[in-house]
């Protein structure tokens, strides 16, 4: 498929779509711990909490392809 069925505005009012930013919230973060505790374990998880400061005049990209696995690492991301 190259396009979506629903765009992200449309899909947004709708409530098809939800943007999540954070796990700020304790009440959220444990009814995701209860329903999905696989998401906040493992090795991907950071041990304490971080803030990434952004410039004022920061604008959003997307690479326009993903990056291709170097032969080396290649059977180990198979």
């Amino acid at each position: 498929m190259e396009r979506p069925l629903v765009e992200r505005k449309p899909g947004e009012l709708l409530k098809l779509i939800s943007r999540l930013d954070s796990l700020g919230s304790d009440v959220y973060r444990s009814k995701v711990a209860d329903k999905c505790p696989e998401l906040l374990e493992g090795p991907g998880v950071m041990k304490a909490s971080y803030c990434i400061a952004l410039k004022e005049d920061a604008k959003p990209f997307q690479a326009p392809v993903p990056r291709k696995v170097p032969f080396p690492l290649y059977q180990k991301t198979k």
